[in-house]
């Protein structure tokens, strides 16, 4: 059709009509204001090259105007080189990216001729010091503007990323592979985040194997990833038919007995799964997780993430030791860890955490994000006896948390360091050891605050205005230290199995002893034991229903709620 419409124009002069395939085409003597509209430069086209770039468009001569309503596709390229006119300099990038919009024209029928006036334009301000990324784009671009876009982590890596400079992922799209955080210093942070409409850019380290080459038997109902698929690190978890659910891993080939079990063999880099049959024809999508960090920030410092989705990853979200003045906010956190944590006990060991900071960390904000379905703790700061380094001032804050083993893990074997002003505050965490690891694990918990060590050098651990809503184990779980550098109060507990507490020295407390706990501990003689009354916790919607206990009844001592009443319990403030 398209090569009918070519020909018939071409054979045309300008100013005269075709018609073709039904739709009556003219030849316009002057296109500038088209290409204005189009493409932004000051240059006009020959007949021939507007038609090739938009042989779409339909043109109807007469007395009567006629509106026509032209929807450009996500991404037109044009590769036409145009001569410069005499007088003016016009340059024309080789690839000419448009983000889709749709733009209304008003044909005004002038004797002879027809003009096209635009009613509309868009345009795309670029942030100012920044490279952007996209699936669509080109790693050989500048990446410097939303037009000429990078396309992959691997080019991210390549570049040192500036004090003051941001990377911005396109919304909507999904990148493969593991980033090294680059730091900023006291003029600018190094920003991570977003640019566009639509979900959050999903970051990921994850593989599909969805076609039946992707997996050879090699034994009766066991079945080897082919070789041309590459790790990084070992497979922690197999998902299947898009996160509805996932496999069940064991350290060797002889414990595989059931659809969906799976190891991970070292010695030759592939992974073995027992299936019924190719899994490929089994299930519907497979998606193998592996990678060890999402963001590795380790001896990095002045960085900001925002507005990002890390998801499906064998380790973690965001990790590092000796990081300071790190802030996450607005990012979400879902189905990561599982690998094994090489060199550790038996080898046998499993882990993975959203957001960890690891030995010395200063100056940390986590705040507004979402976290889910997470092998080991959504949150943490913690460090080994052979690590230093001080652990100060750092702030979980308006977070929401469900289906992880651990909401707040806490531990630093390292006496000599200190550890003061850690604050766990208003957060919202639900369903504790209810996600996908908890029945894997050789060590099952569900606890939503775990703190294996409060000892003589921790100060000022704070844990205040959290909705904490049923754990598998405990809420609570302190293994052994002092409850005298503990703040904790301001909370609302709802438990209707399992304990309240686990206290130092045996002193456990089971779900209807919240009395005996407050008596016992001291702590949480502000706090509400009742059901906090979400609006949708089934659909994972953690908002207050106006009936909440949890409306205004958070410590009074804290700044006001946007709406100028006392702050809320929770993670999500109820407007009023």
């Amino acid at each position: 059709m398209e090569f009918i419409k070519k020909t018939i124009l071409q054979s045309l002069t300008t100013g005269t009509t075709a018609t073709t395939e039904g739709i009556k085409y003219i030849i316009i003597p002057d296109l500038t204001a088209i290409y204005h509209m189009k493409i932004g430069l000051e240059s006009t086209v020959d007949d021939i090259g507007f038609f090739d770039a938009y042989d779409s468009m339909e043109v109807v001569t007469g007395n009567t105007a006629t509106t026509t309503t032209t929807t450009l596709e996500p991404t037109i390229t044009t590769t036409t080189t145009l001569e410069p006119i005499t007088g003016t300099t016009t340059t024309i990038e080789p690839t000419t990216t448009l983000e889709p919009t749709t733009t209304t024209t008003t044909l005004e029928p002038i004797s002879g001729t027809t003009t096209i006036e635009p009613t509309t334009t868009t345009t795309i301000e670029p942030i100012t010091n920044a490279y952007y990324v996209s699936n669509t784009g080109n790693d050989s671009n500048l990446g410097t503007s939303p037009e000429f876009p990078w396309r992959t982590i691997d080019k991210v890596n390549s570049v040192s990323i500036e004090a003051g400079y941001s990377v911005l992922f396109k919304r909507g799209d999904s990148f493969f592979g593991s980033i090294t955080s680059s730091s900023g210093d006291l003029s600018g942070d190094v920003t991570y985040g977003a640019y566009g409409s639509g979900t959050k850019p999903m970051l990921h380290i994850s593989t599909l194997a969805n076609s039946t080459d992707d997996w050879i038997e090699v034994d009766t109902n066991i079945w080897e990833t082919a070789s041309y698929i590459e790790f990084s690190h070992d497979v922690g978890n197999v998902i299947f038919n898009d996160s509805t659910t996932c496999g069940v891993k064991y350290p060797n080939t002889t414990d595989l007995t059931i659809q969906g079990d799976f190891m991970f063999d070292f010695s030759i880099d592939r992974m073995r799964m027992y299936s019924n049959g190719n899994p490929a024809n089994y299930y519907s999508d497979i998606r193998l997780l592996h990678g060890n960090y999402i963001f590795n920030e380790s001896n990095e410092n002045y960085i900001t993430y925002e507005n990002l989705w890390l998801n499906y990853c064998g380790g973690y979200g965001i990790a590092g030791g000796n990081t300071h003045h790190i802030t996450i906010r607005d990012c979400d956190f879902s189905w990561l860890g599982g690998k094994y944590l090489v060199g550790y006990g038996d080898g046998t060991v499993r882990c993975g955490n959203g957001v960890e900071f690891w030995a010395a960390s200063h100056d940390n904000l986590v705040e507004g994000c979402k976290l889910w379905e997470i092998y080991d703790a959504a949150l943490t700061n913690q460090g080994a006896a052979t690590t230093t380094g001080n652990q100060t001032n750092i702030i979980y804050k308006n977070n929401i948390v469900w289906n992880c083993e651990y909401s707040f893990e806490y531990f630093y074997h390292n006496n000599e360091s200190e550890v003061d002003n850690i604050q766990f505050i208003n957060n919202t965490c639900y369903n504790a050891g209810y996600g996908w690891g908890n029945s894997q694990r050789s060590d099952p918990s569900g606890r939503h605050v775990c703190a294996w060590a409060v000892n003589s050098n921790v100060t000022n651990m704070i844990i205040e205005n959290n909705i904490f809503c049923e754990a598998k184990n405990s809420i609570i779980y302190i293994d052994n230290g002092t409850l005298s550098e503990l703040t904790v109060n301001y909370n609302c507990y709802q438990q209707s199995s399992g304990r309240i507490a686990n206290l130092p020295s045996n002193n456990n407390f089971e779900y209807n002893e919240f009395n005996e706990y407050l008596s016992y501990s001291g702590l949480d003689s502000n706090s509400l034991n009742t059901d906090p009354l979400f609006l949708d916790a089934e659909n994972e919607d953690f908002s207050l229903n106006p009936l909440s206990p949890c409306i205004d009844n958070g410590n009074p001592n804290y700044p006001l709620d946007p709406d100028n009443t006392v702050i809320d319990i929770g993670g999500i403030y109820y407007q009023q």
